[in-house]
């Protein structure tokens, strides 16, 4: 991701939505999606928010989940480069 220009104290300033920023978007909403659901219907909703949560940590751990491999593979740039056999 090639940033010319700079934002606040320095940092470079994103120009669009890489894949990672879009992994923690999908994961904030599902989770919220859960709860909402878990409290409207049923209590078994909540075990969606513990599946998000697992793929959060497994990304931070791994650095990818299996949203990330879909979204790749739907053509969403990531920041960094992606060994594409050493994935599939």
């Amino acid at each position: 991701m090639a940033c010319t220009e700079r934002a606040a104290l320095g940092m470079p300033h994103p120009h669009g939505w890489p894949l990672e920023r879009v992994v923690n978007l999908l994961a904030g909403l599902m989770v919220v999606v859960s709860l909402a659901l878990g409290r409207k219907h049923s209590a078994r909703w909540r075990i969606l928010t513990g599946v998000v949560g697992a793929n959060l940590m497994f990304n931070a751990m791994i650095g990818w989940c299996p949203g990330s491999l879909l979204l790749h593979r739907l053509g969403v740039p990531g920041v960094f480069p992606v060994n594409e056999s050493a994935l599939f």
